[in-house]
This record gives C-alpha cells, sequence and structure tokens, in this order.
C-alpha cells in the first residue's frame, strides 16, 4: 500500500488544482456570464453568416483578436459602449429593451 501512495506521489502536480478557483469565479460571475454566452451565440451566428474571421472582427470593432476570441467563446465582460460598437458594425441587435 505504501509503494502505491509514493508512485501517486510522485505523479501527482506540486501545484494545487486551479479546478476550485475556476469554479467559484464562474459562479461569482455567472450573472454577467450567462449574458457573455448569449452574445457570443449571436455574434458567432452572424460572423460564421458574413464570412467574418476572428481577425478580421477584432479589426472592425477595434479590439485585440484576444479580446475578439473571448468575445466569441462568451468569456467577455462586454462594455456598453463595446456592445454598441459590435451592433452598428455588424448591423445586428444584441440589445433588446
Amino acid at each position: 500500500m505504501g509503494n502505491i501512495i509514493e508512485k501517486l506521489q510522485k505523479l501527482s502536480s506540486k501545484e494545487p488544482s486551479k479546478f476550485v478557483l475556476k469554479a467559484n469565479w464562474r459562479k461569482t460571475n455567472k450573472y454577467w456570464l450567462d449574458y457573455s454566452r448569449k452574445v457570443a451565440i449571436k455574434l458567432n451566428m452572424t460572423l460564421s453568416d458574413k464570412n467574418i474571421t476572428i481577425e478580421e472582427f477584432a479589426k472592425l470593432i477595434g479590439t485585440t483578436t484576444e479580446n475578439a476570441s473571448l468575445m466569441v467563446k462568451g468569456q467577455y465582460n462586454f462594455t456598453i459602449r463595446e456592445l454598441a460598437k459590435i451592433e452598428s458594425e455588424l448591423k445586428i441587435n444584441l440589445l433588446i429593451i
């Protein structure tokens, strides 16, 4: 039994798992992540329909490719200004009030 424990200790990571931290972050930020995912679905459909790449989308709205990638993944905390810019450039409605 001691031999198995030694093998497991050698194989285990020296750093603690970040799973719990990430899960807590998602739980804490659920209120805006849900909305961000809905925007991402609309963005993905629009970009696909208009044959626009992530790089082209980033240039169109004046952001980095990294931020544009987070936007279409539903992991981006949008500002009202960014949403308005996206709506204007892509000629879509993201906010229906």
